[in-house]
């Protein structure tokens, strides 16, 4: 009703692929973890080593990918939808921020449904859908940037209700909780700066081609992070030996 064709365009291809990043790491997390979450629901001590597990391994893996997609916005858009498609840019970039909390909010809802909290979670649910629903309606007669900053602003306080909620009935404190994914941001948010500079004073997408320039940048992303990773001891620094050592006889055989 209030948007043309063009901008609901725009929005929905701009929204595709961190929805398409954000969805896969959260149902294949969430098959694993719910199960572990319904058989610990009594044990807090190894439920709450299950939720800071499943906290850092999505943080871990979705972290760089958004990264990426947010940083290289431009080039992934004209390399796979052509320039016409060069306004979608901007709902890409800001839906990689949106998306970055939908799946740890997912995580504290099936904390709860594994806890027999159904009903405080169809409270919460019903709460959260109107403070994200209301802001949406009154400012979509604006300007669609605008109903999409709702939108973000409405996932960063659900991320924080329900690590609230967590906080009362699973003793973990919201400090806690961001404590276990905050050294992947601030990993993330170094590479991501580097390869930002690489990007603004050394690679030029005009020169180095479009997908070469990707597979720099991805390339150099990913090794910045994963060396972080090893001066940091991350736990995640075995399962990448784990990795590593797979390729490595992979192709030896």
């Amino acid at each position: 009703k209030y948007y043309s064709k063009t901008e609901l365009g725009l929005f929905s291809r701009g929204m595709k692929f961190p929805e398409l990043v954000a969805s896969v790491i959260q149902g294949v997390v969430l098959k694993i973890s719910f199960p572990l979450f319904s058989k610990l629901q009594d044990d807090e001590t190894h439920l709450k080593s299950v939720v800071r597990k499943s906290n850092r391994t999505v943080a871990f893996i979705m972290f760089p990918l958004l990264a990426f997609l947010f940083l290289d916005a431009r080039q992934i858009i004209v390399l796979l939808l052509t320039d016409e498609w060069i306004g979608a840019v901007v709902f890409l970039k800001v839906f990689c921020l949106v998306k970055l909390f939908e799946p740890f909010i997912s995580i504290q809802r099936e904390l709860l449904l594994a806890k027999g909290r159904a009903k405080l979670l169809f409270r919460l649910f019903i709460l959260t859908s109107v403070i994200e629903v209301l802001p949406i309606l009154f400012l979509v007669k604006y300007d669609i940037m605008y109903a999409v900053w709702a939108t973000l602003f409405s996932k960063v306080f659900q991320y924080f209700l329900y690590q609230f909620i967590a906080s009362g009935r699973m003793r973990i404190s919201i400090s806690e909780s961001v404590g276990w994914i905050l050294p992947y941001f601030l990993i993330i948010i170094g590479a991501g700066g580097i390869v930002y500079a690489l990007d603004f004073f050394v690679l030029d997408p005009l020169h180095t081609g479009i997908l070469l320039h990707l597979i720099i940048d991805a390339a150099c992303g990913l090794g910045l992070y994963a060396t972080a990773l090893l001066m940091f001891r991350m736990e995640e620094v075995d399962t990448l030996k784990i990795v590593a050592r797979s390729i490595f006889n992979f192709r030896k055989s």
